[in-house]
């Protein structure tokens, strides 16, 4: 196991920082020509399919995309707001058995079986 001197590699890791300055001012002159950024390259992929608009043009009121329905009506319960697939109400168990229970077929294509 190597036994390292812990102040020392500190001193050594964190001596030689660059200190900051006071900000572009005192910044020294130099006699280059400005740095530019980067030239604009096309991205990769398929192009938008809509131009961006600027934040002072008007936003368009079109419903394209939306929804037409106000909501959404479960086939199970007939409640509002969910639909039958995440529907949590009425289940098999809870439905109610009509007067007279259920009855068994006990003849079939005209035969009776006793």
């Amino acid at each position: 196991m190597v036994s390292h001197d812990r102040k020392k590699t500190f001193l050594d890791t964190y001596g030689n920082l660059i200190m900051p300055s006071n900000g572009p001012k005192l910044w020294p002159e130099v006699n280059l020509p400005p740095i530019l950024p980067p030239s604009v390259r096309r991205a990769p992929g398929r192009p938008k399919k809509l131009r961006r608009k600027d934040n002072d043009e008007p936003k368009s009121n079109s419903k394209k995309g939306k929804r037409n329905q106000e909501t959404v009506r479960c086939t199970r319960c007939k409640e509002l707001g969910h639909n039958m697939r995440t529907c949590k109400g009425k289940t098999a168990a809870d439905r109610s058995i009509r007067p007279g229970g259920n009855k068994v077929i006990t003849h079939f294509l005209g035969y009776n079986t006793f």
